[in-house]
């Protein structure tokens, strides 16, 4: 990083800490919102050092039904709004095969690494372009798609957040392309104690 752009890393910085600073005293917000805050902003920057030379284990199957869709608005974890070039129509996506900790359920509390999935998702495809990749089913009962989530052919959204310790595997009858692949990644997860398993 050069020096103008140190410099201005610096003073953006501290503009940051005033602007929060300023809504603490000024506003409603809680001090430990501010906490919270400044927590998901050092994870964000861990999550994007992490992921930039991070490959799956498997690859992308050029043979299947798959997608190309632009990523508007992440819901939590392993649900996400997308739109296809050219269509208007916006649509829910649903990771297939994982399952995050609950943070938007109704009746439901936060569930610990909820938000930390919530944050790794956003950050990874949020305003973004992902290739769908389907299996047997393209719905499920809500109508939802489902669909394995790659960032390139050699990075699986959902095999990502298993490694991570972010999400659990949870078998959809009858999609199980890459099941047994994902409940292994779960397996070293859950033997080196990361994420959800460290509790």
């Amino acid at each position: 990083m050069d020096v103008k752009n140190r410099i201005f890393s610096i003073l953006s910085g501290i503009g940051l800490i005033i602007v929060v600073l300023f809504t603490v005293v000024v506003g409603d917000t809680k001090i430990d919102d501010v906490i919270e805050y400044f927590k998901t902003q050092k994870s964000l920057e861990q999550i994007e050092q992490n992921v930039k030379n991070d490959e799956t284990s498997v690859k992308l199957d050029e043979r299947s039904e798959k997608e190309k869709v632009y990523v508007e608005r992440v819901i939590d974890g392993d649900t996400f709004i997308a739109r296809k070039d050219g269509i208007d129509n916006a649509f829910k996506v649903r990771l297939l095969n994982v399952d995050t900790p609950e943070t938007v359920k109704p009746n439901t509390p936060i569930e610990p690494y909820g938000k930390k999935a919530s944050i790794f998702t956003k950050k990874i495809i949020e305003d973004k372009d992902v290739i769908l990749e389907y299996d047997e089913e393209m719905y499920d009962k809500y109508g939802r798609r489902l669909a394995y989530v790659w960032l390139n052919d050699k990075k699986m959204l959902n095999e990502m957040l298993i490694d991570r310790g972010l999400a659990k595997t949870m078998f959809v009858a009858p999609n199980q392309k890459y099941l047994s692949i994902l409940e292994k990644r779960e397996s070293i997860a859950h033997s080196k104690k990361v994420g959800i398993w460290s509790t």
